[in-house]
C-alpha cells in the first residue's frame, strides 16, 4: 500500500498536476511569470494574486492571449491567437469578446465590427473566403435586420435579413 501511495504522488509531481508556481518576480503585487499546473503560464502583472493590468497567457494548447486583464479574466484591449489560425483583436469584457473588434479566420475570412458576450453583435461586416461580403446588423451571431450583401464581382443586394436570411429587397 506505501508503494503504491509513493507511486501515485511521484506520478502526480512529475505531471505537474500538483504544482503551479511563481517562477520569476513578484506574482503577489507586481510583474512575474506564473506556471500552473495545466501547463498553462502567464507573464505579466499581478494584483492580489490575481492577473491584473496586462500580460501574456499562453494555454497548454498552443492558444496566446496578449492584453489586459482584471481579475484574472480578459479585460480591456486584447489579442488572441487560437492554435488553429483564428486570431480576434479589440475588446474583451468579463473574458469575452465585447464592444468593438475584429475577428480573421484560419480560412482567409473575416468580420469586422461590435460583439457582445462573445458573439457578432451591433454594426458589422463579414467577408468569406470567396470575397463575399455581408455588411448589416448582427445579433447572436447571425445578420438580423438592414444589410447589404455583396458577391465577389462587386453585385449588390439591399435588403432584410433575419436570422442570417436575406428575407426582401428594398
Amino acid at each position: 500500500m506505501y508503494r503504491l501511495s509513493l507511486i501515485i504522488i511521484l506520478s502526480l509531481f512529475s505531471s505537474g498536476l500538483i504544482f503551479s508556481q511563481c517562477i520569476s518576480g513578484n506574482c503577489l503585487n507586481g510583474k512575474g511569470l506564473y506556471f500552473y499546473p495545466n501547463k498553462d503560464k502567464y507573464d505579466g502583472e499581478f494584483v492580489k494574486g490575481a492577473r491584473q493590468g496586462k500580460g501574456e497567457y499562453v494555454f497548454e494548447n498552443g492558444d496566446k492571449y496578449i492584453g489586459e486583464f482584471k481579475k484574472n479574466l480578459r479585460e480591456g484591449e486584447g489579442l488572441y491567437i487560437y492554435a488553429d489560425g483564428n486570431i480576434y483583436e479589440g475588446n474583451w469584457k468579463a473574458g469575452m469578446f465585447h464592444g468593438k473588434g475584429e475577428a480573421r479566420y484560419a480560412d482567409k475570412s473575416k468580420y469586422t465590427g461590435g460583439f457582445s458576450e462573445g458573439k457578432k453583435h451591433g454594426k458589422g461586416i463579414f467577408i468569406n473566403d470567396k470575397g463575399e461580403q455581408f455588411t448589416g446588423t448582427w445579433k447572436n451571431d447571425v445578420l438580423n435586420g438592414k444589410g447589404t450583401y455583396t458577391n465577389a464581382d462587386g453585385k449588390m443586394l439591399k435588403g432584410n435579413f433575419k436570422d442570417g436570411n436575406f428575407i426582401f429587397p428594398e
